[in-house]
């Protein structure tokens, strides 16, 4: 049931937002908007799952004390 709403969620806010993306009336690249909707949809269909997803906060953490030298 949970996995019915989150797709059903995901179609309606592609219906809303995705398709001025796709049809040129909003001024974004649909490849990088295709990326992240499909990334988030897809870790939200895990969550719904009960898998659990790794927090990326510590490789982010990791990647700025490289940048910044500490």
């Amino acid at each position: 049931m949970n996995i019915f709403l989150v797709i059903l969620l995901y179609v309606f806010l592609f219906i809303i937002d995705g398709y001025p993306v796709m049809k040129g009336y909003k001024k974004c690249s649909p490849l990088s908007y295709l990326i992240i909707f499909f990334t988030a949809f897809s870790l939200s269909i895990l969550t719904s799952l009960r898998i659990k997803v790794p927090s990326p906060a510590k490789g982010i953490e990791n990647i700025i004390l490289f940048i910044i030298g500490k």
